[in-house]
């Protein structure tokens, strides 16, 4: 088993913890979203979609904002030796690209025909600046959702397929590799990991979890059982089902031995 499960195959995996981060954060900003029109048995009104856009943002600037002047006015100055030459490229450009930055839009511009390394300033933020746009889309899709369900499924369905033609073509036209100690790792990062619309997964899976949950903590609210039954089917047919519930583990168990034997041979180089 341990040949399988190499560092290799961990360290290229790692790059599911952004879009695990990404999925969390869509998935509570659409309970949100559910919450505050379940409450007021209305949409939102466009002061509740700037007060959330506010909350979003106040949560995320100051680490953001002060680990950028911190280390662009203090640290990159004081960087010496074989390594450190890293800290600076992070801010080499940080005196014509600023603007970008501040307006958190410098992950948008990192990827062009010559994939230049490091043309952006304090291009390490790319996670924090992909949650506050994809942020963007959240009110608007939850409205969606709550007034149309069935559309707001479909269009949910639709990004995530969508994001997986995107994948495809930004990775054949910039020849993108896996391979966790390969150069391309970082162009793969320049061009496909760091922008929001190859996040559009993300997107559709977290509204349609958030929508799902929503309906469930609904369904638990409901104390007769036959009543229950009457106003979430579906949902209570997955609650009740014991058959559905040992295939879903079966699927599950086989999906983690298949993952640990097998999908190591797909990180290595080619």
């Amino acid at each position: 088993m341990t040949k399988y499960c190499s560092i290799g195959s961990v360290a290229a995996a790692s790059n599911l913890a952004i879009d695990t981060f990404i999925f969390i954060s869509v998935f509570l900003g659409f309970h949100k979203c559910f919450l505050i029109m379940e409450a007021r048995s209305r949409v939102l009104t466009f002061k509740d979609i700037l007060k959330l856009y506010a909350r979003k943002f106040l949560r995320l600037a100051p680490a953001y904002y002060g680990i950028w002047l911190l280390e662009w006015s203090f640290t990159s100055r004081i960087a010496e030796g074989k390594l450190w030459h890293r800290t600076n490229d992070l801010y080499a450009t940080c005196g014509k690209n600023w603007a970008a930055t501040f307006f958190w839009v410098s992950n948008l511009s990192t990827a062009d025909e010559s994939m230049t390394p490091w043309a952006t300033c304090y291009q390490q933020a790319w996670p924090l600046q992909l949650d506050l746009q994809i942020y963007l889309l959240v009110p608007w899709i939850a409205m969606i959702f709550w007034k149309w369900p069935k559309l707001g499924m479909t269009i949910s369905t639709l990004l995530v397929l969508a994001n997986m033609v995107i994948n495809i073509v930004i990775a054949d036209r910039y020849d993108l590799k896996i391979g966790w100690v390969d150069v391309d790792q970082y162009y793969i990062l320049l061009a496909l990991l760091s922008k929001p619309w190859t996040k559009l997964c993300c997107v559709g899976f977290g509204a349609l979890m958030a929508f799902f949950y929503f309906n469930v903590r609904r369904y638990r609210e409901i104390e007769n059982l036959r009543e229950r039954s009457l106003k979430f089917r579906r949902i209570n047919h997955l609650m009740t089902s014991k058959r559905l519930g040992k295939a879903f583990l079966v699927f599950g168990l086989a999906l983690i031995f298949y993952q640990l034997t097998q999908m190591s041979t797909y990180f290595e180089n080619p």
